[in-house]
């Protein structure tokens, strides 16, 4: 199954589902298309490992996310954190982007 289609089945947003039921029946996914997908949340809502310094999590389709820090900076892990958001999901992106269509993933 695509990590596509398990983001898909847990997903209780109506508008965030209407997308990812256009996303998979077209079979293609652009980079913009998926950050534009982004939904922040505050870290007391999510189940996720984050470091101490966390504010928000901004999570993507393909069970990704980046860290919003005290800071200001953005932190996806230790090679690619900084005060450009774009710069860090292009990052996260280049890593998970050809997993999102996995069948054994």
């Amino acid at each position: 199954m695509t990590t596509i289609k398990k983001h898909l089945e847990k997903e209780k947003n109506p508008v965030m589902i209407t997308e990812l039921e256009k996303i998979l029946s077209r079979g293609t996914l652009t980079f913009n298309e998926w950050s534009s997908l982004g939904k922040f949340s505050n870290v007391d809502q999510v189940d996720r490992k984050v470091l101490k310094s966390c504010k928000q999590v901004i999570e993507y389709p393909g069970d990704a996310y980046i860290q919003v820090l005290s800071d200001g900076e953005f932190y996806y892990n230790s090679k690619s954190r900084g005060k450009n958001l774009d710069e860090v999901e292009k990052t996260l992106w280049s890593d998970i982007a050809e997993k999102l269509w996995c069948e054994s993933c």
